[in-house]
């Protein structure tokens, strides 16, 4: 009896026969102390009763309404995972949640998740809905409170299939994204979708190993989206580790399941995108080539389309040895798989000004200026920068001064600086017959920079 009773607090206590059940159990407990409470408290006795209860229904609505709330800076992945009794809902906490908070560990990832498990009689009333889009409102109601970033609810049934079975059953839903980009965020949603498993099934007499199967195919997951929320939140390092490990965690199995197969593709064109931004900052921060040579290599080992890669590749040989015919070809590799981005152009302008093709540079450029792309004003300050540190290397290529005049004229607007380049390139010592059509407009964009300046005719004449 007293074992029933017991059973029915844990499991029920949440319920309105719960709540009465304690209130009885207290007036019968209290019944035993009645004499020594009216001896202690005399014509007041009732206040203990009070007490006892007000302190019960405080318990009882603390337990019935009180949602779990996500830490502060971590990633949170709520799981509601509804289980019939109470020996299911035990081996659920020892062996699936034992395993999947132990492959956290080992995947270093217990720093950087918060996994919030949600009591049983909230996932009870999940499963007692049976309709898949008033299972998201409530969630989504709940998640008001607990601001999980991911959550995965369903239930865990044992039925008969000749031999006693469990199953499984999730569904997963990305909620507080941290992603701020509408596209990006939808792309995100969708492998999230993809990667958790649908339903899980293994026999009883396998339990432990089921569960830890189960623990284990969630944590990998889990590890997946806690690199690419590294990657969409700008730390490289961090989502090239968890990116990794996944391979490493896939390659163990010996069939990989098919939730797995289309993120594993992924996955290695995010280490290769990875590999691409650490090279990138290797180069402009650290000025270390032989860590960005190092990084582009992982890079296209891992996609050979990585078209950010190729871009960095030409900048590496140009700077390390000034193998120009070496840069071509990584800008005309490159171009194969620029989806669109003129940024291959202004490289390939760039080669051809610097070895005094500057009709080739001009077309180049020209097309170049038609594109537009996001930072753009960024990316051009890094292309005059690069350039001017060239001229400070090698002073005698004044060609660069009408290239950057031309940027600075006709992309950037900058009046008084593309007048300064430009000028700077016509009192050069130019070779006439091979800068000939860049000598003219050179005077032409001149003429008609100070026209729209404003400068005196004087002027206007002299710069012609």
């Amino acid at each position: 009896m007293e074992d029933k009773i017991i059973n029915f607090l844990e499991h029920k206590k949440h319920t309105v026969k719960g709540l009465l059940m304690g209130f009885l159990l207290i007036l019968l407990f209290l019944a035993t102390l009645s004499s020594l409470i009216d001896k202690l408290f005399d014509e007041h006795w009732y206040y203990v009763y009070i007490l006892f209860f007000i302190i019960w229904l405080v318990v009882w609505l603390f337990d019935k309404y009180k949602l779990p709330k996500k830490k502060k800076n971590k990633l949170g992945i709520c799981l509601l995972i509804y289980t019939e009794n109470k020996i299911d809902e035990f081996r659920f906490k020892k062996d699936f949640i034992a395993s999947l908070k132990k492959n956290l560990s080992e995947y270093s990832l217990s720093g950087l998740v918060d996994l919030i498990i949600v009591k049983n009689h909230f996932s009870e009333k999940i499963q007692e809905l049976n309709n898949n889009d008033k299972e998201i409102e409530l969630i989504k109601k709940w998640n008001k409170k607990i601001k999980a970033h991911f959550l995965i609810w369903g239930g865990i049934k044992k039925r008969q299939e000749g031999e006693s079975k469990f199953f499984l059953e999730l569904d997963s839903m990305v909620y507080h994204s941290p992603i701020k980009n509408l596209r990006i965020h939808q792309e995100f949603k969708r492998e999230m979708l993809t990667i958790f498993p649908k339903e899980i099934s293994f026999y009883e007499k396998f339990e432990l190993r089921g569960f830890q199967i189960s623990a284990k195919v969630i944590s990998i997951a889990i590890q997946y989206i806690v690199g690419t929320a590294a990657f969409l939140s700008y730390d490289p390092l961090l989502a090239l580790k968890l990116h990794k490990d996944f391979l490493t965690a896939l390659s163990k199995f010996k069939k990989i399941p098919p939730n797995f197969k289309f993120i594993e593709k992924r996955a290695k064109k995010m280490i290769s995108t990875e590999n691409s931004i650490i090279a990138q900052y290797y180069y402009e921060i650290k000025k270390d080539l032989n860590e960005m040579f190092k990084f582009l290599n992982e890079a296209l080992n891992f996609n050979k389309e990585n078209y950010q890669a190729y871009l960095l590749l030409a900048i590496y040989y140009f700077l390390k040895y000034r193998n120009i015919g070496e840069s071509f070809k990584m800008i005309n590799m490159a171009r194969k798989y620029c989806m669109g981005d003129w940024a291959w152009r202004y490289s390939e302008a760039f080669l051809y000004c610097y070895i005094g093709e500057l009709d080739n540079a001009i077309e180049s450029y020209d097309k170049a200026f038609k594109g537009k792309f996001l930072e753009e004003k960024n990316f051009l300050r890094k292309i005059i920068s690069f350039i001017e540190d060239v001229i400070k290397e090698e002073p005698n290529k004044i060609q660069f001064y009408f290239a950057l005049g031309k940027i600075y004229y006709q992309k950037l607007n900058n009046l008084p600086k593309a007048l300064e380049k430009l000028e700077e390139f016509l009192k050069s010592e130019i070779d006439e017959q091979k800068f000939f059509r860049a000598g003219i407009l050179a005077k032409s964009y001149t003429k008609e920079i100070k026209k729209e300046m404003g400068l005196n005719q004087n002027d206007l004449n002299h710069s012609v």
